[in-house]
């Protein structure tokens, strides 16, 4: 019985290196396989991050959440058009001509959404109109070979220049509506702004289309005109005369905003 005792004293008291070795090798196999599983899931949750907010950076302007039904519209005033009674989608439809009249009701980030979702159309359409009237005035004054610091020709010069009546009637037309004297400042004012800009300054100025001169008027920019039928704001003073204007839909609002 004593050999077989010292062997196992002998055993227990000197282990053999090889199991050790593969223990070793084995928990650092565990560790390493652990690292990658982390970082396996780490890299899948940083794309799925990424790939959602590139997406919100590429279409800002869309709900994340579709919009309750808003109330029933409202009734039209001064001829105004009746508001929608829900925002429509920006996918292949037409700009909105007013705004709801409800907004104020819906939450915070809800109704930023939506005014958003609406005004976005509107505005490059807006934009899109001048676009064409500077490629147009581009065209128009190479061919009549008028330089930047040249007037704004009459319709008779340009006629004698070789431009066709349309042409004309087109150039003074243009003159006219953007208050220029020369080319120079025919083609400064011509010209697009950031969709961004308008947008920003557009639900700054309207309290995200909740102000009473959006509301009532279509107007998003504030602003002034002294026309009999404009809108007098509550807070005018007293030795004060101008009104804030009004406009047929929220589309010649922006038009009359790229005009200042």
């Amino acid at each position: 019985m004593a050999p077989d005792t010292a062997t196992r004293m002998n055993t227990s008291s000197h282990p053999q290196p090889a199991p050790l070795a593969t223990k070793g090798l084995g928990r650092s196999w565990a560790a390493a396989g652990l690292l990658l599983v982390c970082l396996f899931a780490g890299t899948l949750f940083y794309l799925s991050g990424t790939t959602d907010y590139q997406g919100e950076e590429q279409k800002p302007l869309t709900a994340a959440t579709p919009p309750s039904p808003l109330s029933p519209p409202a009734t039209a005033t001064a001829g105004v058009p009746e508001r929608p009674s829900a925002p429509p989608s920006t996918t292949g439809q037409e700009a909105p001509s007013v705004l709801p009249a409800d907004l104020a009701a819906l939450p915070a980030a809800q109704r930023k959404a939506i005014f958003l979702r609406l005004l976005q159309p509107v505005v490059m359409q807006a934009l899109e109109e001048v676009a064409q009237e500077r490629r147009r005035l581009l065209a128009l004054t190479a061919r009549a070979g008028l330089a930047p610091a040249d007037r704004v020709p009459e319709p008779l010069q340009l006629l004698a220049q070789g431009a066709t009546v349309e042409e004309a009637e087109f150039l003074t037309r243009l003159g006219r509506k953007y208050r220029a004297r020369t080319i120079g400042d025919l083609l400064a004012r011509v010209n697009v702004l950031p969709p961004s800009l308008i947008l920003a300054q557009g639900a700054i100025e309207s309290s995200w289309g909740t102000s009473r001169f959006a509301q009532e008027g279509n107007n998003l920019f504030g602003v002034w005109t002294w026309s009999a039928d404009g809108i007098i704001p509550i807070r005018r003073d007293p030795d004060k005369n101008h009104r804030v204007a009004r406009y047929r839909s929220i589309l010649d609002s922006v038009r009359a905003y790229l005009l200042n």
